[in-house]
């Protein structure tokens, strides 16, 4: 489970975008922030929110909104578009490079992946900012895809002392 919403990409069309509505996309987002994307080598925290955007900037356009609120990398691997999986290689790549310390590296790329296809580096957000990114690429994906579900204003959440 993702959040209080169940995500099932084996839903109609296996389409998650065709099944979500205004208070899935800011509860998706909340849940995705606040997610390590892979906490087991990280230096620092670095959200599957934020993650996404990145995803959703790299891959063709026609599945960019697919990229951003999908939970990577199981989805693009199971149920994803190649081309996102193949995207989300690229950052593994990248997030190896920039936020996993020297002695945990591995960058076995795949032949067809050069370090020039990796976005520059990745400066890891805070929940909150990697919320609002999230938020921000969604809204102007949807837009561009006619597809504008409002989404209501969200106060900033308050960050535990």
């Amino acid at each position: 489970m993702l959040s209080e919403i169940e995500f099932r990409p084996e839903g109609p069309r296996n389409d998650p975008v065709a099944l979500i509505g205004a208070n899935d996309v800011v509860s998706i987002g909340r849940s995705l922030a606040s997610t390590c994307h892979s906490p087991a080598h990280l230096t620092m925290f670095y959200s599957v929110a934020q993650h996404n955007v990145l995803l959703s900037r790299i891959v063709h356009p026609h599945l960019a909104l697919q990229a951003l609120i999908a939970p990577p990398p199981s989805y693009a691997r199971k149920f994803g578009h190649p081309d996102v999986h193949r995207a989300d290689q690229i950052l593994q790549a990248a997030i190896q490079r920039d936020l996993m310390p020297a002695s945990v590296r591995r960058l076995d790329l795949d032949n067809d992946i050069t370090i020039a296809q990796m976005p520059s580096k990745i400066v890891p957000a805070d929940p909150e900012d990697a919320f609002q990114m999230f938020l921000a690429r969604y809204r102007l994906l949807a837009y561009q895809q006619t597809q504008l579900i409002q989404v209501p204003p969200v106060r900033k959440a308050r960050m535990a002392a």
